[in-house]
This record gives C-alpha cells, sequence and structure tokens, in this order.
C-alpha cells in the first residue's frame, strides 16, 4: 500500500509547483520516497489560536463535574483510545505513579475501540476512585487549563496539534519521544521526552514533573513563549500567504517573459 502510495505522489509532484509539509520529518520521509525534488518543499508548521487556552476555568465545578477532589491534582491526555496513541501505557504508568502518589488523579478525554479495555483493566487495578475516562469532549481547552501535567503516549505523531495546545495553557508536557513530538519537544527546555514503550520512565517523568516546581514553572513558561514566537495562527497563515505570492509571482512573470517573447518575434 506504502509503494502505491508513493508512486501517486511522485506522479502528482510532477506538476506540482511547490509542496507543502507541516514538519521537517514529513518532508524527509517523502524525499525518502522520492516524492518530488528537494527544491520543491517548504515547511510550513500548524499554528494555534492561544487565546481559548489561557481563559479563565471554573475549577472547582469542572472538578466536580468529573468527580475529582478540589484540591487533587490532576495528571491527563486527550487522544482516541486505540492502539497508536497507547492509552494502557499511560494506565500502567498512572498505576506506579499511585502507589507512590496516592493522591493524584488521572484524566484521560477521548473515545475509541479500546475503550472497553481501558475501563476493565483499570477496574483490575484497583484505580477506579483515581482514573477517569472522559470520552468525547467538547470543553478541551477548559480540561488543559486543569491539568497539572499532561501526557502524550503514542507510537506516531504526524505535528501533533494537541502538544502545542497544552504548551499555550501552560501545562508541563511529558511526551513519548516519536518523530512529531520531537520536532517541538526539546527535553529539560520547553517539555520531556521518554523512550516510547517504557513504563518506568513515564511514571518517574510524572513524579519529577510533581517534586519539581521551579523547573516545572521554567519548561512551562518557554513552552508559552514558544507558542507566541512560533506557533500562532497568524504566524501560520502568514507563512503560507508567502508561499503563494511567491509561486503566483513566477506565474505572472513567466506569463509577462513569454509575452515579451511572443512580441519580439513579431
Amino acid at each position: 500500500a506504502a509503494f502505491i502510495v508513493a508512486q501517486l505522489e511522485r506522479f502528482a509532484a510532477m506538476f506540482t509547483a511547490r509542496i507543502i509539509a507541516v514538519a521537517h520529518h514529513e518532508r524527509e520521509l517523502a524525499l525518502k520516497y522520492r516524492v518530488g525534488k528537494a527544491s520543491l518543499y517548504q515547511v510550513v508548521h500548524t499554528g494555534i489560536n492561544p487565546g481559548p487556552f489561557r481563559m479563565d476555568v471554573d475549577v472547582r465545578n469542572l472538578k466536580a463535574s468529573l468527580g475529582i477532589p478540589l484540591d487533587a491534582l490532576i495528571v491527563g491526555s486527550v487522544g482516541r483510545l486505540a492502539d497508536p496513541k497507547l492509552p494502557l501505557d499511560f494506565l500502567h504508568a498512572a498505576a506506579r505513579v499511585h502507589k507512590e502518589m496516592p493522591t493524584l488523579h488521572f484524566v484521560w478525554a477521548g473515545s475509541g475501540p479500546l475503550e472497553a479495555d481501558a475501563k476493565a483493566t483499570t477496574s483490575s487495578l484497583g484505580l477506579d476512585d483515581v482514573v477517569h475516562w472522559l470520552g468525547e469532549r467538547s470543553d478541551v481547552p477548559a480540561l488543559l487549563r486543569i491539568y497539572n501535567c499532561f501526557v502524550l503516549p503514542s507510537k506516531w505523531e504526524g505535528f501533533p496539534l494537541v502538544i502545542l495546545e497544552a504548551f499555550a495553557s501552560g501545562v508541563p508536557v511529558i511526551a513519548t519521544d516519536n518523530l512529531g513530538a520531537r520536532e517541538l519537544i526539546e527535553t529539560g527546555q520547553n517539555g520531556w521526552l521518554v523512550p516510547n514503550g517504557n513504563i518506568e520512565a513515564l511514571k518517574q517523568s510524572i513524579l519529577n514533573v510533581f517534586t519539581n516546581p521551579s523547573l516545572v514553572a521554567a519548561v512551562s513558561g518557554a513552552a508559552k513563549k514558544l507558542i507566541d514566537n512560533e506557533y500562532t495562527l497568524e504566524k501560520m497563515i502568514s507563512a503560507l500567504e508567502r508561499v503563494y505570492e511567491t509561486e503566483v509571482r513566477k506565474l505572472t512573470n513567466a506569463d509577462l517573459a513569454s509575452k515579451v517573447s511572443e512580441n519580439h518575434l513579431q
């Protein structure tokens, strides 16, 4: 299937003036499959509007609606309950963290085919009182504002929008080390990367967030600044406009050159 897709992409690239990739690793993957020339590519990272992720939230009512005590700290995630997102890794890390910090609560917003397994495993681990599987939610910006630690365990990511959203919210971010997360996170600077599938490393990173408040404040502050400096919706739109303007200018200049050449020949 990958071979067929690559063949189709190569054919389309023959008629393409510019290929826009949302991440550098996507560009490198396409070039690995010989889709177009390197000169065709322009990387334009996705941007977000940080405003909704910085609004005030009624913490008391939101926590009460989730069955979480007002004074409880929360480790949270957002994503589909499917194998690539590793929700069971999140759960098993929660079980280990719970042994050392039993008052922490763990929240996952999102649904998917692993929902029944996740809930059954939660019960078997005796974590029903502290683990909350919320299903689909329309209030993710508010949820991120009550998280004290955001965890994104996943096998792979393209360019994870939810990390941008967590950065904008000011919540410290831990993610598994895949190409998409690696393009955004520099460990110890604006977040933390842990090896894929390493439950113990994930557990330890979560514990570190709750035992190093000054480091967490610096890292979260750097992440918020990164959003404002690099990943706003306005910056993304401006970058796309520049790409289109450049290509239109090339076409216009080529058309004018062609007309001048025709007039000269006449």
